[in-house]
């Protein structure tokens, strides 16, 4: 697979990243002051639970990106860590693609793979505007692009392939 078209967004969020280190520096606090006072094994195992869940959301978050490519007649995207591989959508599968603005928490409950109160899947990082892919099987997807360039512009690949796939049918 070519990528040198791959549209990348990672989370950038301020108020996450601080939020995860005051997490993190306040439980690494109390998990010392446990230790120091040979606390019960059940209190340090279950902080020790507590250490890997907020060591996975942070590496979560760390590593976290969606991708987009355009290459050929299909559109692929991936949202690392919970597709590794590429996934396709043929073109000719997609009826619309247009830009959409969107409330991340007040639309589909926060950032991430999300699933709209209409049933609408979402892969969204930061911000409110997103590329919303209408397809053949009456479900739509949101890609959330924060270029509005690369938007208008995977927007017009997306819709100038359906054109002429279109008009090559009714010859």
């Amino acid at each position: 697979m070519n990528h040198s078209k791959v549209y990348s967004q990672r989370f950038r969020q301020w108020w996450v990243w601080i939020g995860l280190i005051i997490s993190a520096i306040i439980f690494s606090v109390i998990f010392y002051s446990a230790i120091k006072k040979n606390e019960e094994v059940f209190w340090l195992i279950y902080l020790s639970v507590i250490a890997i869940a907020i060591l996975s959301v942070f590496v979560l978050f760390l590593f976290g990106k969606l991708q987009i490519n355009l290459i050929g007649e299909n559109f692929y995207y991936r949202f690392i860590p919970f597709h590794f591989k590429w996934k396709c959508i043929p073109l000719n599968q997609i009826i619309d693609a247009s830009i959409i603005k969107y409330d991340a928490i007040n639309d589909f409950g926060g950032w991430g793979l999300r699933k709209g109160k209409n049933g609408t899947k979402a892969l969204i990082i930061d911000g409110d505007m997103g590329i919303k892919i209408d397809l053949y099987t009456g479900k739509s997807m949101i890609f959330g692009i924060q270029n509005e360039d690369i938007a208008l512009s995977l927007i017009k690949e997306i819709n100038n392939n359906n054109l002429s796939s279109n008009q090559e049918v009714e010859r």
